[in-house]
């Protein structure tokens, strides 16, 4: 899932949770007020661990990527040199 998706998940909650705070309240004035600002703040600290962790994965999974093209091409290189040393070989043998 991307990062953009979650982020729009995360964000469609909050305002979800905020809206049913407002619409579902009994609560009059400033009493409704704080808790809609703890809800919200609860929601946003929700969307930061869920970006801050989506952003980990992206990391991870984009450093093992790395790590795996540096192995495959060392290999490829290897391999080149292996084939050109015994093709180097071959028309020196068929050349005596």
């Amino acid at each position: 899932m991307k990062p953009s998706t979650i982020i729009s998940f995360l964000t469609g909650a909050l305002l979800g949770a905020a809206a049913t705070a407002i619409f579902l309240s009994t609560e009059k004035g400033e009493q409704a007020r704080v808790k809609i600002k703890s809800t919200l703040n609860e929601g946003v600290d929700a969307a930061k661990k869920g970006y801050e962790s989506a952003k980990k994965a992206v990391k991870d999974f984009a450093e093992d990527v790395e790590d795996k093209i540096h192995k495959e091409s060392s290999d490829i290189r290897r391999r080149a040199r292996k084939a050109s040393e015994a093709a180097k070989a071959a028309v020196e043998e068929s050349l005596r």
